[in-house]
């Protein structure tokens, strides 16, 4: 049975139980039938009063509910989200940074040594081809023959 339900219960026993008497002494006038009940969906507005914090008895739990929102929105809500990696960064640190600094420059130094050594490559590369370019431009009858642009100036 739902609260809607009990409610109109225990309303239709209260009229249905009422004697109202009348200016004769001898006949007590009774209800003798309800024409119009009504049922609310008592619930759903019990729900939404709980949820807006208009019934006082839940104000704290409320109160608390806000409290946790506005939690979880800022910092303390960020470190649950966190990943445990992530997490042990931050104690780690938290309790010695200098070997934290130096534990992740240790990490780091790898990848840069790769990349510099690609680059490296790529530089002594490009230095060969270009010596070869010049080189091949340098020949007699072409645009850098260095003996042909001596005589012009």
């Amino acid at each position: 049975m739902t609260i809607t339900e009990t409610i109109n219960r225990m309303i239709r026993t209260a009229l249905e139980g009422v004697e109202i008497t009348s200016a004769n002494p001898t006949h007590i006038n009774t209800v003798i039938q309800l024409n119009q009940v009504e049922t609310p969906d008592l619930e759903d507005e019990i729900k939404e009063a709980i949820e807006e914090g208009t019934i006082k008895g839940n104000k704290d739990f409320n109160d608390t509910k806000k409290k946790v929102k506005q939690f979880d929105m800022g910092n303390a809500g960020d470190i649950q989200r966190m990943t445990t990696e992530q997490y042990g960064n931050v104690k780690s640190m938290a309790r010695d940074p200098v070997q934290f600094v130096f534990g992740a420059l240790a990490k780091k130094i790898p990848k840069i040594a790769k990349g510099g050594f690609i680059a490296g490559i790529i530089i002594l590369v490009a230095e060969e081809v270009t010596k070869f370019i010049v080189s091949d431009l340098q020949k007699p009858g072409r645009q850098l023959y260095i003996i042909l642009k001596r005589k012009t100036q």
